[in-house]
């Protein structure tokens, strides 16, 4: 869907980050890079990320451990996961 990860950033940080500085709450799944790869492509890009995310405004997970559990996805079970985020 993107060119390159540089390209996916662009387009997404800069949604996240009108977001934020607008008092509102983002969670990024990362899918093929690592949670610590997002925190500092978001710190480069101009987030910043530590105040966020000390303030639980942002949440940077990893696909592993939201999606996938013990091996499996369950629809159920993400569901489950994404509205107690918006709760």
């Amino acid at each position: 869907m993107y060119e390159s990860d540089e390209a996916k950033h662009t387009v997404l940080f800069n949604y996240l980050k009108v977001g934020l500085d607008n008092g509102e709450a983002g969670v990024y799944v990362a899918s093929d890079e690592k949670p610590n790869h997002i925190r500092a492509a978001m710190s480069r890009f101009g987030i910043p990320v530590e105040k966020y995310e000390e303030t639980g405004a942002l949440q940077i997970l990893g696909y592993q451990g939201f999606y996938i559990i013990d091996g499996q996805f369950s629809p159920t079970t993400t569901l489950q996961k994404w509205k107690t985020l918006y709760t």
